[in-house]
């Protein structure tokens, strides 16, 4: 009684041991590829963000920043100093606050030129820095 069903898992068993290692051989093959993802490179890396100047209640001056691309670094944050910001940020960085698409952030007061830093906490380093002429 227990005989024919020893012989049909002993076919079964057979087959699948050449049958499994073809599909995994193919379904490795035809596999989607995942691209690459490495930090985020400094400004020289291409990371393009759209500033513009804009006038806000009682005079002060308010910056507009847009993503040209919707996919930013990690933790982003927006920094205002007077020197240009390299891999880290100079010690004079006042913090504006956290990116947010197409945020408006409050210049700190008397303050007519510097450097907009993006800094990407994550990844601990600077995205891009831009110098700003801000006109009276």
């Amino acid at each position: 009684m227990i005989q024919p069903l020893r012989s049909a898992h002993r076919v079964v068993f057979f087959v699948w041991s050449g049958f499994l290692p073809v599909l995994l051989a193919l379904a490795l093959a035809t596999r989607h590829r995942i691209p690459e993802a490495g930090p985020a490179k400094p400004a020289a890396g291409g990371e393009a963000f759209l500033v513009r100047p804009v006038r806000g209640a009682e005079g002060s001056i308010l910056l507009e920043i847009v993503a040209a691309n919707p996919a930013t670094p990690p933790d982003l944050l927006v920094y205002w100093t007077s020197q240009q910001a390299a891999a880290t940020l100079p010690a004079d960085a006042r913090l504006l606050g956290a990116y947010r698409r197409e945020g408006r952030y409050a210049l700190p007061a008397g303050t007519a030129s510097g450097y907009l830093a993006l800094y990407s906490l994550a990844h601990q380093e600077t995205v891009a820095s831009l110098r700003l002429e801000i006109p009276r």
